[in-house]
């Protein structure tokens, strides 16, 4: 009966205005704005500060494509694809991932971000600025690619403009070096996010273990393999039979007291829907 309950615990991305317009409305309206024009990236605040995007500038792009039903789908899913990708690439450098997350928590910015890079030439030998800018070009029309492509480098400049802005040095060169340390950031933000979708849920889950059993140093070190196993095992579509076993592993790794409180966690985790 327990292992029945403990099975079912889960461990928890224009056209231009006529020349005459209808009567009343010329003097009010504005100059009509073509519509290639009017679309941008481009946002800044009322004190004309640069609006960073939430997201992969690609993405924010396809949005304010005019697309198909059926090509949004398949661009959106171009994006959606390498954010399994990036959470596949934790899972498989999970050890990894942990001394990054260990790094930044005591401080250590400059070891984490060298950490991460290092990870980065991993999973891009050649890192791109527009990394999704291939795959989208599959689907896309010749005219909707130079469009994205526009609405894309549009807003690398106008980025690029504002890191720049207080600069005396405004040179290719130093476009450059600017335009690697934003692409850096955007993997990062890609691994942040891959981390709190991916991986986090899973720490949490063993952290709640350790205050709610208070393992011995063994019966800790086992629960985390265990489930570090799990993860790599299950990558990022977990089977219930893969659930089921993991949940048996780390009931068969607890003394006799321990798995009683296991199965009370448990209980309680199912009762609370």
């Amino acid at each position: 009966m327990k292992m029945l309950v403990l099975s079912a615990w889960i461990f928890a991305c224009p056209s231009f205005a006529q020349d005459q317009p209808p009567a009343g409305e010329g003097v009010l309206r504005g100059p009509t704005v073509p519509e290639q024009v009017a679309r941008t990236l481009v946002r800044r605040d009322a004190r004309g500060n640069f609006q960073r995007l939430d997201g992969r500038p690609e993405d924010a792009a396809v949005a304010l494509l005019e697309l198909e039903p059926a090509a949004r789908e398949q661009a959106k899913s171009v994006g959606g694809d390498r954010a399994v990708s990036v959470g596949i690439l934790l899972i498989d450098h999970i050890d990894q991932v942990k001394v990054i997350a260990e790094a930044n928590e005591k401080g250590e910015r400059d070891r984490a971000a060298e950490l991460l890079r290092d990870l980065r030439k991993e999973f891009e030998p050649e890192p791109s600025r527009n990394p999704l800018l291939p795959k989208l070009a599959e689907v896309l029309t010749n005219a909707q690619e130079a469009e994205l492509m526009r609405l894309v480098d549009d807003y690398w400049n106008a980025w690029i403009d504002w890191e720049l802005r207080n600069s005396k040095d405004k040179s290719e060169k130093a476009r450059e070096r600017v335009a690697e340390r934003l692409s850096f950031s955007l993997f990062q933000q890609e691994v942040r996010q891959a981390y709190e979708r991916v991986i986090k849920p899973y720490r949490d889950k063993i952290e709640g273990l350790y205050l709610a059993l208070d393992p011995t140093d063994e019966q800790r070190e086992a629960i985390r393999e265990i489930v570090i196993g799990y993860i790599r095992e299950a990558r990022t579509r977990p089977t219930s039979e893969q659930r089921r076993a993991v949940l048996g592993k780390i009931y068969r790794a607890l003394d006799e007291e321990r798995k009683a409180r296991f199965f009370d966690i448990v209980a309680k985790e199912i009762s609370a829907g």
